[in-house]
C-alpha cells in the first residue's frame, strides 16, 4: 500500500495544502493530525474567493475519505454547530448576500489552540519552580544553565537552516537550477514549508522560553533560597 506523508509546521503554508491535494489523487484516505485551523483550501468561483480555513486538504476530492486525527486542535463538533447556527440565523450565506461570522468560527479554533499550550507552558513554568523548592539554588542554576546552552544552539540552528531552506527557494524562482516549475524548485518549495516555521516561530520561541524560565527563578529566587532544598535536608 502505497502511503504520502506531508510534513511542516504551517500546514497550509507555502503550497502544503496544494501538495496534499495534489497527492489525493491517488490516494483513498487522506489522514490530518497535530496542526491549527490553516488547513489551506482557497476556492475561487468567478471573481469571489472563498478562504476555507478550517476544511481539511483533501476534502474537495468526492472519492476521498478524509479523517481528522487527534492533534488537529479545530473542536470539529462546535464547529460544525456554529456553521449550522450561522446557516440558520444569518439568511443569504448559500447565495452570497449574507456574510458569515468568521471571527467566531476562527475564535472556536484558537481557544482550543490556547488549551493545548497549557501543558507546555505549566512544563516552562513548573520545572524551575519544582527544582528549586525540592533541591535549592543549585538545581535551578543548572536548569537555567542547561536551557540557555541547549536553547541558543537550537535557536541558531533553526534560524540559520529556516533561512538556507527560504533563500534557496528564492534562488531558484530567481531563474536558477531551473526555476519555477522544475524538480528542483517542487523540492524547494517542500523544503521551505519546513523553513518557515523554523526560521519565524521554532527558533524565535526558544528566546521566549528562556527569558520566561530566567525571569521566575529571579523572582522566586529569595523564596528557593530560604524554603528550598527540602529534599536535601
Amino acid at each position: 500500500m502505497a502511503r504520502f506523508i506531508v510534513l511542516g509546521g504551517q500546514w497550509g503554508d507555502e503550497g502544503k495544502g496544494k501538495i496534499v491535494d495534489l497527492l489525493t489523487e491517488h490516494v483513498d484516505i487522506c489522514a490530518r493530525f497535530a496542526g491549527g485551523h490553516n488547513a489551506g483550501h482557497t476556492v475561487k468561483i468567478g471573481e469571489t474567493t472563498y478562504p476555507l480555513h478550517l476544511v481539511p486538504c483533501g476534502i474537495l476530492r468526492p472519492d476521498i475519505t478524509c479523517i481528522i486525527g487527534n492533534g488537529v486542535v479545530v473542536e470539529p463538533g462546535k464547529l460544525v454547530e456554529e456553521i449550522r447556527r450561522q446557516f440558520r440565523e444569518i439568511p443569504g450565506i448559500m447565495e452570497g448576500t449574507g456574510t458569515p461570522d468568521y471571527a467566531q468560527c476562527v475564535a472556536i479554533s484558537t481557544n482550543a489552540a490556547l488549551k493545548e499550550m497549557i501543558a507546555p507552558g505549566v512544563l516552562i513554568m513548573g520545572s524551575p519552580l519544582v527544582a528549586g523548592f525540592l533541591f535549592g539554588v543549585e538545581a535551578v542554576a543548572g536548569i537555567l544553565a542547561g536551557s540557555l546552552v541547549v536553547g541558543g544552539v537550537l535557536a541558531i540552528s533553526a534560524s540559520n537552516s529556516g533561512g538556507a531552506w527560504d533563500n534557496a527557494k528564492k534562488y531558484i524562482e530567481a531563474g536558477n537550477h531551473g526555476g519555477k516549475g522544475s524538480e528542483e524548485h517542487k523540492a524547494a518549495v517542500v523544503g521551505d514549508t519546513v523553513g518557515d516555521p523554523l526560521k519565524d516561530t521554532s527558533g524565535p520561541s526558544l528566546n521566549i522560553l528562556i527569558k520566561l524560565s530566567a525571569i521566575l527563578s529571579l523572582v522566586f529566587a529569595p523564596f528557593f533560597v530560604q524554603y528550598g532544598g527540602i529534599l536535601l535536608g
